[in-house]
């Protein structure tokens, strides 16, 4: 069988993480999201609200409503060597394996089409990197489906 010439590459972890990352993470996302971005609403999925700042290249995910709402992911991208790549990929540990993650790569994906999925800007979890590699072999599954007519 011959491999997609579409198929993305492997990423590799490159950090083992730092317990305050995560946090200090989705709390700076919390004053993006209500004091500069104020995102654009994109859907609702399983209680979880995903929504997009085209001008800033971010995804946010929350809980709640009004005084209770609650950033608990976070994704956005940076320009590195001529290229917007994914960067910061967040997602509060209550919240994680619930698809968050993979929701807000598909959104960036989605809403910005120049970003590069398969490459990767600044520090990279195993975790985080896992994600990203089944999020990329899915996209490439699908698209041979897609093909193999």
């Amino acid at each position: 069988m011959v491999k997609p010439a579409y198929r993305r590459a492997e990423l590799r972890p490159n950090w083992a993480g730092e317990p305050g990352y995560v946090a200090d993470t989705l709390q700076k996302a919390e004053y993006k999201m209500f004091e500069i971005v104020k995102p654009k609403f994109v859907r609702e999925e399983n209680g979880i609200r995903f929504h997009v700042a085209a001008w800033r290249m971010e995804v946010f995910a929350t809980v709640g409503t009004g005084c209770t709402l609650r950033v608990v992911g976070f994704l956005n991208a940076e320009a590195k060597d001529g290229a917007w790549v994914p960067s910061n990929l967040a997602v509060a540990p209550e919240y994680r394996r619930k698809g968050i993650a993979t929701t807000m790569l598909g959104l960036m994906e989605a809403s910005f089409p120049g970003v590069k999925m398969d490459r990767v800007f600044g520090l990279l979890t195993a975790e985080a990197a896992a994600c990203r590699n089944a999020y990329n072999n899915r996209i490439a599954c699908r698209r041979a489906r897609l093909t193999d007519v």
